[in-house]
């Protein structure tokens, strides 16, 4: 049975790649492994855990007063925890030397927990800090589509010369579109997301993706 196995992974897995991507709904690490054309499983993942500062505090400012009046201030660190997780199947085409297209489907989400300051002002007089416990946890398909670029290969091209290494480095661009099905969310998150998916609370859409890889 495990000789069938290796067989079958070895028959598989002609090609892998390891890097960083980012999509709508996941960025971290990215490990993908398949078929130089043909089908890829393509996995991502990002976490991470601690403690973080949180302020809880109010302060009354005057009127004419430079330095406001200190009601209470409070800063101490609450738990935090977070986990980025995507999984997809991705078909490529033809290689066409310094580019391969693909498209895929697959599943991505998050589930995060920590605590924040929410700020509350009243007419420039009395401002408040307020601690205030927000959650996350969101998931959905996503259909994609991109290329993956080899700018090396681009430039033997370009000098009509042969370099070995040509296609260890690769750049993708691509076209991804999601649907939440599970979206729960607690408290206005104000973090989280490299173009501000918070504090929107967007459950569908479409958008862009990147990504740099080292093939093998």
């Amino acid at each position: 049975m495990s000789t069938l196995l290796s067989l079958f992974l070895i028959g598989f897995i002609q090609t892998g790649s390891v890097g960083f991507m980012h999509d709508p709904l996941v960025e971290g690490v990215s490990l993908k492994f398949g078929a130089e054309k043909g089908l890829r499983a393509h996995l991502m993942i990002s976490f991470s855990s601690g403690e973080n500062l949180v302020d809880s505090s109010q302060y009354i400012y005057p009127s004419g007063a430079f330095n406001p009046t200190v009601v209470y201030d409070t800063t101490f660190y609450r738990e935090y925890s977070w986990i980025n997780l995507g999984a997809r199947a991705e078909y490529y085409l033809m290689n066409r030397q310094w580019f391969q297209p693909y498209f895929g489907i697959g599943i991505g989400g998050r589930k995060e927990s920590r605590w924040q300051s929410d700020y509350r002002g009243e007419v420039d007089t009395i401002n408040t800090y307020t601690p205030e416990k927000v959650e996350a946890n969101y998931w959905g398909p996503t259909v994609s589509t991109g290329i993956d670029f080899y700018p090396i290969s681009l430039y033997a091209k370009i000098r009509n010369s042969e370099i070995p290494f040509a296609k260890a480095i690769s750049l993708t661009v691509e076209i991804c579109s999601y649907y939440l099905i599970k979206h729960d969310f607690k408290g206005v998150y104000l973090a989280g997301g490299w173009f501000g998916f918070y504090p929107e609370h967007t459950f569908s859409g479409i958008s862009s993706g990147v990504g740099i890889h080292y093939n093998w």
